[in-house]
């Protein structure tokens, strides 16, 4: 018995070791897998044959331009838009850095700073 190694460990007989890994020709053993000669004569023509398929052009979407905002002081960048929690603050962020504004939410705008998306109070933001 051998123990090969690998994703799985597998433990095999000798002869079975030998078929996997001989040249092409000089297999020890045949694939126990057959399939009949006449297999691929058995496939029938479609009785309905299909049409072409035609695609319309469709105008490319319009994406609103990017909108910035920028601190006006230093003000906690928040996961959750929550002011009553402080475990909810990922970094502060210093004056006047800009953020890229993802979603407005009245009060609280969704930003993303350095690939990171947080929640920063209006009142500490202005649009550049």
């Amino acid at each position: 018995m051998i123990l090969v190694r690998g994703r799985k460990d597998t433990i095999m007989s000798r002869k079975r070791y030998n078929s996997m890994f001989a040249p092409i020709g000089e297999q020890a053993e045949e694939s126990p897998l057959t399939y009949p000669d006449n297999r691929i004569n058995d496939i029938e023509e479609p009785a309905v044959k299909a049409e072409k398929a035609t695609f319309e052009k469709t105008k490319p979407v319009e994406k609103e331009p990017e909108k910035w905002l920028q601190s006006t002081t230093d003000v906690n960048f928040r996961l959750t838009p929550d002011i009553k929690r402080t475990d909810n603050i990922i970094g502060v962020l210093k004056k006047d850095l800009k953020v890229k504004l993802l979603e407005d939410k009245g009060e609280w705008k969704h930003v993303e700073f350095e690939r990171k998306r947080g929640y920063i109070k209006q009142e500490f933001l202005k649009e550049v």
